[in-house]
């Protein structure tokens, strides 16, 4: 009725923007709010709703810059920085959300939140020993994120940092024991170190706990087949590896290199060293 008398009325707009988004409506939302912030590019708070609908409908550039917008009509403000840091890092510009995670965590010093999205953004431009940094920081300021464990342990993998990496992809387990991806980087952590029955039985319960996880079955594929490499006379293996692999392709079949490896393993009854790559 507001709108009806007075199509101009901003705050009306946004009112009812509000509404659908407390809803789920996210359309209608969103349109709400393109309208209340076009009748007041003032409003900061319009200007930081619009963004997070945008964001819930995954609709990323459009997030960006209606928070972008917000950021500008509040440069201060920690929440409008941290979600464009979000958002950037979901589009895959890394620098910038490295960026504004550390405007983020200058703004919020003590926010977990930001300083794991610090790290990953990091990570994600191989800039690891700044990532494990952050995660450090993150798990400083709240302890119980084994997620951000979980990630930190990756970062060391990645550098084959393989004692660290045990160390806080163990504790991830015992902070969370439901936890899948925690034992299936346990265990790739494992057959780097050659430990392969530990890596086998790790890679075992963490499909106890997820069967879905494709790159557990690809894992445990690897490890058997390495374990017939070792032993040609155990032929279960190279047949546990080749079902394995099969596994995580019904799961995802966007893997190319385990394509390639199961296409040159699974004609031959003696295959070559995997290891070495022959």
């Amino acid at each position: 009725m507001a709108v009806a008398l007075n199509p101009e009325l901003a705050l009306a707009h946004s009112q009812i923007g509000s509404i659908h988004k407390r809803r789920g409506e996210y359309d209608l939302a969103a349109a709400s709010l393109e309208r209340a912030v076009k009748l007041d590019p003032f409003n900061f708070q319009d200007a930081l709703s619009l963004g997070e609908v945008y964001r819930l409908l995954n609709n990323l550039q459009a997030a960006v810059r209606a928070y972008l917008h917000a950021c500008d009509l509040d440069p201060a403000s920690y929440e409008a920085v941290s979600q464009l840091g979000v958002c950037c890092c979901l589009l895959g510009r890394h620098q910038e959300a490295i960026e504004r995670f550390q405007r983020a965590v200058e703004l919020e010093p003590t926010s977990a939140f930001a300083w794991q999205n610090l790290g990953a953004a990091y990570d994600a431009t191989e800039q690891y020993y700044q990532a494990i940094r952050a995660y450090r920081n993150s798990l400083e300021y709240d302890s119980n994120q084994p997620m951000v464990l979980v990630n930190l342990g990756t970062t060391y993998l990645k550098q084959e940092r393989f004692l660290p990496a045990e160390r806080v992809l163990e504790l991830a387990t015992k902070t969370d024991p439901t936890l899948a991806p925690a034992y299936c980087r346990l265990a790739y952590c494992y057959y780097r170190q050659r430990r392969y029955q530990q890596a086998i039985d790790t890679y075992g319960h963490s499909l106890e706990l997820d069967k879905t996880m494709a790159d557990a079955h690809a894992g445990l594929g690897v490890v058997y087949m390495t374990m017939y490499l070792l032993d040609s006379s155990a032929a279960k293996h190279y047949e546990k590896a080749i079902e394995s692999w099969h596994q995580s392709l019904e799961l995802n079949p966007d893997q190319p290199v385990l394509k390639r490896l199961l296409a040159k393993y699974r004609h031959q009854t003696a295959p070559p060293d995997l290891l070495s790559g022959n």
